[in-house]
C-alpha cells in the first residue's frame, strides 16, 4: 500500500468522529457523579481531560492495529506520565511536568484511594491523591468506549464502559446524586441516540 493510501486509511471517517463525540460525552457524564465528593468542579477539570486523552489514545491504537499487550503497555505508560500534570499537580514538577513523586502518588491513590474516598467527608480535594480515581475513570472510560465502538461497529458494547463509570461515581459519592438530570435523563438520552445512530448506520451499510 502506498504512503498516500495508508494515510487515507488511517484518517478518521465521519463515523469515527461521531462515535468519538458520543464516547466523550457519555464518559464525561459518567465522571459528573464524582461531583458530590469533590469541590469546585475538580472531578471535571481532572476527568474531562482524562476522557479526551483516553479517547484519542484508544482510537489511535486501534486504528494503527497495535497488538493488545503493546496497547496496554502504551496506555499504562501514557496514564502514568500524564497523571501528575492532569490529576495530582501538587506532586508534578512545576505543577505540570511528570515526576517520580507524581507517579508514586498516582499509584498510591489508585490502590488506597477507594477506601479513603468512601470514608472522607466531602469535599475530598487533593488529600490522599484522591483525584487519581476520577482520572482513572475518565481515562479508562474514554479509551474503552471508543475502542469497543470501533472494534464492534454492529454491537452496543461501547455503552458499557461509560455506564460502568457512572455506576462507580454514584457508588463512590454521597446519597444525594450530583444531578438527576445529567446522570439520568441526559445520560439515557445520549445513550439511546448513539445506539440508534449506530443501528441506522449498520442498516444503511447492509442495504
Amino acid at each position: 500500500m502506498s504512503g498516500a493510501g495508508l494515510r487515507e486509511r488511517r484518517r478518521p471517517t465521519s463515523a469515527d468522529l461521531v462515535d468519538a463525540g458520543f464516547a466523550v460525552v457519555l464518559a464525561v457524564l459518567g465522571v459528573v457523579g464524582f461531583r458530590t465528593v469533590f469541590a469546585g468542579g475538580e472531578e471535571l477539570t481532572v476527568g474531562g481531560p482524562a476522557v479526551l486523552v483516553g479517547t484519542v489514545l484508544g482510537f489511535v491504537l486501534l486504528r494503527l492495529r497495535v497488538p493488545l499487550l503493546v496497547s496496554l503497555a502504551v496506555a499504562v505508560a501514557v496514564f502514568f506520565v500524564l497523571g501528575g500534570p492532569l490529576a495530582i499537580r501538587h506532586r508534578a514538577l512545576a505543577g505540570f511536568l511528570p515526576s517520580p513523586d507524581a507517579m508514586s502518588g498516582l499509584a498510591d491513590g489508585l490502590i488506597n484511594g477507594w477506601m479513603r474516598l468512601l470514608t472522607t467527608m466531602p469535599p475530598a480535594g487533593r488529600a490522599g491523591d484522591l483525584l487519581a480515581i476520577p482520572y482513572l475513570c475518565g481515562f479508562a472510560g474514554g479509551a474503552l468506549t471508543i475502542a469497543l465502538a470501533r472494534r464492534y461497529p454492529r454491537r452496543a458494547f461501547c455503552v458499557l464502559p461509560p455506564t460502568a463509570v457512572l455506576v462507580v461515581s454514584v457508588l463512590m459519592g454521597t446519597k444525594r446524586p450530583a444531578s438527576l438530570l445529567l446522570q439520568g435523563v441526559v445520560f439515557a438520552a445520549v445513550t439511546l441516540a448513539w445506539v440508534s445512530v449506530r443501528h441506522h448506520r449498520d442498516t444503511g451499510t447492509r442495504l
